[in-house]
């Protein structure tokens, strides 16, 4: 992965390079939405917008991933993935800490509807 890094630092401009850092913090910004109950399509594509309006010239893929190989769920540990060009290059990263913002509006949902039928049940 670092020869990669280093062949694709080689191949941006002056201008690409200071460009480039923002990939990553558009990441951050796309899990803290998650975490903080945004849903997954408002995050991804806010987090595509962001990526595009910081001079990307196209986005690949951004997308939220089960980390282990099995059927997605809301406790599904789970990674961002992005891989977007800039002038001729493409750059590729991932979140390096796991999701939780699904699980979170879970289990607030949960409370939510236990509420609702505790209230039934009285």
């Amino acid at each position: 992965m670092v020869i990669g890094k280093i062949v694709a630092h080689m191949r941006l401009s002056l201008a690409e390079r200071q460009r480039a850092p923002r990939l990553a913090e558009i990441l951050v910004q796309a899990a803290g939405q998650l975490n903080s109950g945004e849903s997954v399509q408002c995050a991804l594509r806010d987090g595509r917008e962001a990526i595009l309006a910081a001079g990307f010239s196209k986005v690949e893929y951004l997308e939220l991933r089960a980390i282990r190989p099995r059927p997605y769920t809301h406790r599904s540990p789970a990674r961002l993935l992005v891989a977007a060009w800039l002038g001729q290059t493409r750059l590729i990263d991932k979140s390096s800490w796991l999701c939780r913002g699904l699980e979170v509006f879970h289990q607030a949902a949960a409370r939510i509807v236990g509420t609702v039928l505790d209230a039934r049940a009285s």
